[in-house]
């Protein structure tokens, strides 16, 4: 004779272990959810007071750092390419990494009156004396200061007239000749490019006058003619503007 009290014991059994299985993989699901990854442990984001680039008042982009905590390392105006990175900060702590290389540097930085400085770094931290030559600079006599944020304002980036974009020579028969020395070279993009394309600057044009700029910081201007293929440059003055030396061996160029 079946037993009926027994099968539907059985089921009713069945029932509450399905539903404790439910609430146990409910609450296992929640506890994941609420956990941190160790990349997200006490890391806060970018403060908008760090994001931008930073460099020295005299000229010359140290670092950037982007809201999303990417950035890079050392001057595109140079030869050598920026290195690409990581940037992190937790509360006061700034921290950064390279990809794929081990190891972190870290330093605690101050943002006072628009001046970046850093202190107390770890000595656990391999890339931690990547600060200590900002520190060098803040506090030595004769550095360069305290960092400072530096303004997009003053890039090139076009607007140039089609007369001025060339590789300038020396003489007409070197650009006919299309020589491989020149002294420079004006981009449609705004840039003024020395040593064959080594060294990049910022152009930008006003009327009849040129000036060459990096990260915002004026290295010199010269007023142009152009006639044909020729140009003429003259230096606007000032013994560190950039265009006498240009100029040092002739002020007209060929192209």
């Amino acid at each position: 004779m079946v037993n009926f009290c027994a099968i539907k014991g059985f089921f009713m059994n069945k029932k509450l272990f399905f539903l404790v299985m439910l609430v146990c993989l409910l609450a296992l699901s929640l506890a994941l959810v609420g956990c941190k990854t160790d990349d997200d442990d006490d890391r806060d984001s970018i403060p908008a007071a760090l994001v931008g680039r930073w460099g020295f008042s005299a000229g010359g982009e140290q670092f950037r750092i982007n809201a999303d905590g990417t950035g890079t390392q050392g001057d595109p105006a140079s030869i050598i390419t920026p290195t690409n990175c990581k940037w992190s900060v937790n509360g006061k702590r700034l921290s950064f990494s390279y990809i794929n290389t081990p190891g972190t540097g870290s330093a605690d930085y101050s943002i006072t009156n628009g001046k970046l400085t850093f202190s107390n770094l770890d000595a656990n931290d391999p890339l931690s004396n990547y600060f200590q030559y900002f520190i060098a600079q803040a506090t030595v006599p004769m550095g360069l200061g305290p960092l400072v944020k530096l303004s997009d304002s003053g890039n090139g980036g076009g607007n140039i007239p089609a007369s001025l974009i060339s590789k300038w020579y020396f003489s007409q028969a070197d650009a006919d000749a299309d020589s491989h020395i020149y002294p420079f070279e004006i981009t449609s993009d705004g840039k003024l490019l020395l040593q064959m394309g080594l060294v990049s600057y910022d152009l930008t044009v006003s009327g009849n006058t040129i000036t060459a700029k990096t990260t915002g910081l004026t290295l010199g201007s010269a007023t142009y003619s152009v006639d044909g293929t020729k140009l003429t440059l003259t230096s606007t003055g000032g013994v560190t503007n950039i265009f006498n030396a240009i100029t040092t061996n002739g002020n007209s160029f060929f192209k």
